[in-house]
């Protein structure tokens, strides 16, 4: 398999078991009894996490190199989430999904880093493919686990059921990757960065702009089923297939990135969108 089928194939893993905790959250609150404000507050321990460690996940993916970072992060992150339905409060669930985020952040930094050498050494582009099927990582995930949920296995059970599938896969893809030597620093490099820098204008608006999209596609994964379980009456177990629609459309205008990029270029194709 070339390392471009690689990288899309780890794109595609390393949601599915998020995907499919995504389809469970309302059966979560409801069975700890939460009400939104507390589901709010224990759902906002994986952010939180993702905020403390990305200011070094850089540092850490060229300390240890983006292929062993991807293969570690990966795996612990899937390890977690069978968690998520052995909580008992808000602390519990806090803390599994705190975990989970700041190895998610550092498994996310490494896919994207081996996703852009790639696409240096093909000579093509593939990122927004990539992310293009990350959706439909998350997508098929939310949909089998709404149809496990029908089937009647608990959060648990579904959850290490895709653990036990997805884990072996996603190691054996890792280690196709070229391994790369850890960076370290050397006097030829200079000073090392300050650790914090206000991005200049140009990029700072545009991860403003970012974190607006970050927000509504995060909102439209954790709460998306517990509005259409409120507003409609839907049962929980069919509530995963809301988000696995959302999914599909999304993975569908990331595929068309690439080439509209190509044609395009990045500044028209933003400023259009």
């Amino acid at each position: 398999m070339t390392q471009v089928r690689l990288i899309m194939l780890l794109f595609f893993l390393e949601p599915l078991v998020f995907g499919n905790w995504l389809s469970r959250i309302p059966e979560v609150q409801a069975g700890l009894g939460l009400s939104p404000a507390q589901l709010a507050l224990a759902l906002l321990g994986m952010p939180i996490s993702n905020l403390m460690i990305l200011p070094f996940a850089g540092r850490i993916c060229n300390a240890v190199g983006a292929r062993n970072l991807l293969i570690c992060t990966f795996s612990g992150m899937l390890l977690i989430l069978t968690l998520p339905g052995l909580a008992f409060n808000i602390p519990s669930l806090f803390l599994i999904l705190a975990s989970c985020g700041a190895l998610l952040a550092l498994a996310e930094l490494a896919m994207n880093v081996e996703a852009a050498r790639i696409e240096e050494e093909a000579g093509r582009l593939i990122m927004s493919t990539c992310h293009g099927c990350w959706s439909v990582g998350i997508g098929v995930g939310s949909f089998v686990g709404a149809t496990l949920a029908t089937f009647g296995l608990t959060v648990t059970e579904a959850l290490a059921l895709s653990v036990v599938v997805v884990l072996p896969i996603a190691v054996w893809a890792g280690l196709q990757l070229p391994g790369e030597p850890a960076k370290t620093a050397t006097a030829a490099d200079g000073p090392s960065p300050s650790f914090f820098n206000i991005p200049p204008k140009a990029l700072l608006l545009v991860c403003i702009f970012s974190i607006g999209f970050a927000v509504t596609e995060g909102a439209m994964g954790d709460w998306s089923g517990i509005f259409v379980r409120d507003e409609t009456g839907t049962p929980t177990a069919m509530l995963g297939y809301g988000y696995a629609v959302f999914a599909a459309l999304l993975s569908a205008g990331r595929f068309m990135c690439d080439t509209l990029r190509q044609r395009l270029g990045m500044v028209v194709l933003g400023r259009l969108f």
